[in-house]
């Protein structure tokens, strides 16, 4: 009995451990913008091996498609790419709200799109790491 308890939790703290470097691998792989699919398949294997947390299921499924398929923006991406439509942004905030058609909200759609994509994503990284880190506390 007591070699079955210590071979569960080697186990265990092994399946953590892999869970904790697949989350440092998906940090990787955001910060150079790839797509993240096959970061996230390993971690969804690392968590059959862990007690599965529905929250950590949810975190993962609300990961945005694009982010999977195609990454996301790098943080440098996102500044350079606001700083190239700062200029039209400004000229078309001067425009009055109740006006049909504007175009600020146009222009900056897909930049929005890709930051809300990239927080989304850093915010699933974060909490992966902080679950990681607790699981190996217990």
């Amino acid at each position: 009995m007591a070699f079955y308890a210590r071979s569960e939790e080697a186990r265990q703290s092994h399946s953590i451990h892999k869970l904790a470097l697949g989350a440092l691998a998906l940090e990787d792989t955001l910060s150079k913008g790839l797509p993240i699919q096959n970061e996230i398949d390993m971690l969804q294997t690392y968590l059959e091996g862990i007690h599965q947390d529905s929250m950590l299921d949810l975190v993962l499924s609300s990961l945005p498609e694009e982010a999977l398929s195609t990454g996301t923006d790098t943080v440098q991406q996102l500044n350079q790419k606001f700083n190239t439509l700062r200029g039209a942004l400004r000229h078309f905030s001067l425009i009055p709200p109740g006006v049909k058609g504007s175009k600020a909200e146009e222009i900056v759609n897909a930049w929005v799109r890709r930051a809300r994509n990239r927080a989304i994503t850093e915010q699933a990284v974060t909490l992966l790491q902080s679950y990681a880190t607790c699981a190996s506390l217990t």
